[in-house]
């Protein structure tokens, strides 16, 4: 479950396609407190409106 008070890091991310051909984000986040790992997806809608940057392992 996302603690949304706590930090976390990116420790693996892969940009890959869905079956429909548009564009998904799946990455790892480590809570750096608790060393939890939480699994996301990011779908297409919401990678054009991030920062590749943020991305970053």
């Amino acid at each position: 479950m996302l603690d949304s008070s706590a930090i976390y890091e990116v420790t693996d991310f892969v940009l890959g396609t869905t079956k429909t051909g548009t564009k998904m984000g799946t990455l790892n986040l480590r809570n750096t407190s608790d060393n939890t790992v939480l699994n996301c997806k990011i779908w297409e809608e919401a990678l054009n409106r991030i920062d590749p940057k943020n991305f970053r392992t």
